[in-house]
């Protein structure tokens, strides 16, 4: 407790820091934040370094702070930054001794805002059209000014389809966009060979009645103390019914440096191995979890998780310094709400 303490101070004098402009360290969104030295700093030390350099080695409280790690970003304390392990806790809480920000989340997930979503944009929704490619058309072209061509394929016409812009989001992981994007895919630039993403494995189990808990009854989101894996979510918890049938959703990161080795890992093991290994750690908290279980699928996610492993160097390089100079940036944007784990995402 007196570790815990003492970290919490820390984060808490992160919390209040701000630079000579008057910007906090760790901010929502990101481009909102420092990138004064002493916050860059941060990014060249491992969060495991920066525990260790303040005395802190309780070993309940380094799991703790790992959790963070692997969940959010899918790399252990030794190869997440510091930078982007205080991230964690300190930018969603708006002063030093208050509670983080609430989240917001649905029955259905993240399902319940993009059908929101959806249905205001639907008349400009067009469904059934992968982009193939996104060419940038300087000023002075045949059109008179500058923007973007897209160009998709459309599943139901089965044929291309071009579209002009003036500005795109591109809304997809970074290792898609050296094959999409024209320039990057003839001379690819530097900061995307930085970019790596860790793999995680999805299951869900299906069971015919809740399992008892150990210790603790069942919540919507459950982690295991030293457990390998990053816990379950109950996926019939906000329904209100504790009994009967229900899905638990677990998550396995595979938190490996090299994440090439990792999705060979994960590769190499068929679904019974994989069924195994959830199996075993559920069991953990239910004893009785085998006996319930009537159906168990098993998703590999090979390229991984949404989350960009944030290793050393990587977090201020990636958000802060190389788009300076794009015309829109992430101050013109109105967050709305965090969900559930993917606040970084506008």
């Amino acid at each position: 407790l007196r570790q815990l303490a003492a970290f919490e101070a820390e984060v808490a004098h992160w919390v209040a820091w701000r630079d000579g402009r008057g910007r906090r360290a760790f901010a929502l969104p990101m481009a909102l934040g420092s990138d004064d030295p002493e916050v860059r700093a941060l990014d060249r030390l491992s969060m495991a370094d920066w525990l260790a350099a303040r005395g802190l080695d309780s070993p309940r409280l380094r799991w703790f702070v790992e959790y963070a790690c692997r969940d959010d970003y899918g790399s252990f304390l030794a190869d997440t930054s510091a930078w982007a392990g205080l991230f964690y806790f300190a930018s969603r809480v708006p002063l030093p001794g208050e509670e983080a920000e609430p989240l917001l989340t649905w029955p259905e997930g993240n399902g319940r805002i993009v059908t929101h979503l959806a249905h205001a944009v639907a008349p400009h929704l067009r469904l059934g059209q992968a982009v193939t490619e996104i060419v940038p058309r300087p000023a002075g072209d045949r059109r008179g000014r500058a923007g973007l061509d897209v160009w998709t394929y459309d599943r139901r016409q089965q044929r291309p389809i071009g579209l002009h812009a003036e500005r795109v989001i591109f809304a997809a992981p970074q290792f898609l966009a050296r094959h999409i994007v024209r320039p990057y895919r003839d001379a690819p630039p530097p900061h995307l060979a930085a970019f790596d993403y860790g793999p995680w494995l999805v299951a869900n189990v299906t069971l015919r009645e809740h399992p008892r808990g150990a210790g603790f009854p069942l919540a919507w989101d459950n982690v295991l103390y030293e457990s390998p894996s990053l816990g379950y979510v109950v996926a019939t918890h906000q329904s209100g019914i504790d009994r009967g049938p229900t899905v638990l959703t677990f998550y396995h990161a595979f938190c490996d440096a090299d994440a090439r080795a990792s999705r060979a890992r994960l590769l190499a093991g068929d679904r019974e191995v994989w069924a195994e290994l959830v199996l075993a750690d559920l069991e953990r908290a239910h004893p009785e979890v085998r006996g319930l279980t009537t159906r168990l699928d098993v998703v590999v996610q090979n390229r991984g998780d949404a989350h960009t492993l944030m290793m050393m160097g990587r977090v201020m390089i990636g958000a802060l310094l190389l788009n300076k100079d794009a015309p829109v940036s992430l101050r013109e944007v109105t967050p709305l709400a965090r969900l559930t784990a993917e606040y970084e995402v506008v």
